[in-house]
């Protein structure tokens, strides 16, 4: 298993505490229980069934057969030990809504990802749509603004109904059919449309942002469920600084328990969090500091020759052009880092560990392979 492979693994399911009392929401165990399932749970109606995969696809486990294996929580479930948003809806529904924003739900044309059941635990897409509809959070667009998002064919196939020109550009086809054709009776070529956000649910993506940005980030460590529970316990608190308080928890617990894996991912994190704002002095630093661990981990010789990982060179790189570094500034900078550091195992010196990395980001990396023979040789 390389070094990349090995750092993926990620935390098993561990049963969450109920989250603490609170006079805005109803303790968990006060709560009513649903009387009727719920949509994210329901069948499959043979007429979707295109827009998903197999039904053996949704496995109660992700990860099944793999060492890293671990049950699938269902929405049902995470909604025992979550909180709703002010307007009711959880971290999933707020995801759904920032994907209707592109204009491919329902019925997407690659079918919905997989990853909605998997990390978010929900089977029925479609349902959780209609159950969103009815509240108010999406609305089904009209057929005339849904005209743009149809195939050329498609198109003609409307103008040809209608006994138009079939000839031009798109944008003809388009700009024909909307002169020439009501929306009531365009309503009968289009019935399924797509849906569009309304400001209720422009809304809740505002003031949920953490949602997307987790998910678009895959952070392995703190979850979009995490960071619900915390903001819970805190509602004033900035979801950011909540995040970044999580990560120093979780640096002591791995620390501690000597998961070096996930101590690294965490550092990893870090890193990806202070670029996103902008911080990139600081960013440097743990970006160094993740460098640093996966040239000074255990069994280097294992993972060889993972243990330099491109993406990251490439990042050092954009780093270096942004504050103007050449190469022996760089490896004073990092020195500067390591020297800081209290991690105890070192297989190269911080010297060492410095001038490899900027051989690498400046693009004679053969240059750093007799340190590395060293060491593999031992």
């Amino acid at each position: 298993m390389g070094l990349l492979n090995f750092f993926k693994k990620r935390r098993a399911p561990s049963s969450t505490p109920a989250p603490s009392k609170s006079t805005d929401v109803p303790s968990l165990d006060t709560r009513e229980t649903e009387q009727i399932p719920s949509p994210a749970a329901q069948p499959i109606p043979e007429s979707k069934k295109k827009f998903y995969q197999p039904d053996d696809y949704y496995s109660v486990e992700k990860f099944a057969g793999t060492p890293f294996a671990s049950k699938v929580i269902t929405f049902e479930e995470r909604k025992k030990t979550s909180y709703p948003s002010r307007n009711g809806l959880y971290p999933a529904e707020i995801l759904l809504l920032e994907y209707c924003k592109f204009g491919t739900y329902p019925n997407p044309k690659n079918g919905y990802p997989g990853f909605w059941w998997f990390e978010y635990g929900i089977r029925n897409v479609d349902a959780v749509l209609k159950s969103l509809e009815s509240r108010g959070f999406i609305a089904m667009a009209s057929a005339k603004a849904d005209l743009p998002r149809l195939t050329i064919p498609k198109l003609k196939e409307i103008l040809s109904a209608e006994s138009l020109d079939t000839k031009g550009r798109k944008s003809d086809l388009v700009n024909r059919i909307l002169e020439s054709v009501s929306e009531e009776k365009l309503q009968s070529y289009i019935p399924v449309r797509r849906y569009d956000v309304t400001e209720l649910g422009q809304q809740e993506i505002r003031e949920n942002e953490y949602v997307k940005y987790i998910h678009s980030r895959k952070h392995s460590e703190v979850s979009v469920w995490d960071v619900n529970i915390l903001l819970h316990k805190n509602p004033n608190a900035d979801w950011r600084e909540s995040m970044w308080s999580e990560y120093e928890k979780l640096l002591q617990k791995y620390a501690a328990e000597e998961q070096d894996g996930l101590y690294r991912n965490v550092k990893l994190q870090m890193y990806y969090y202070l670029k996103d704002r902008l911080e990139y002095e600081k960013a440097y630093s743990y970006l160094a500091q993740v460098m640093f661990l996966d040239m000074n981990q255990k069994e280097l010789a294992r993972f060889w020759p993972d243990v330099v990982a491109p993406k990251l060179i490439k990042d050092f790189s954009i780093l270096n052009k942004r504050f103007g570094f050449d190469e022996t500034t760089m490896i004073i900078k990092l020195r500067d880092v390591f020297s800081t550091l209290q991690e105890p195992r070192r297989n190269f010196s911080d010297e060492e560990t410095a001038s490899i990395i900027a051989a690498y980001a400046f693009g004679h990396s053969e240059s750093a392979q007799p340190l590395f023979d060293r060491i593999l040789s031992q």
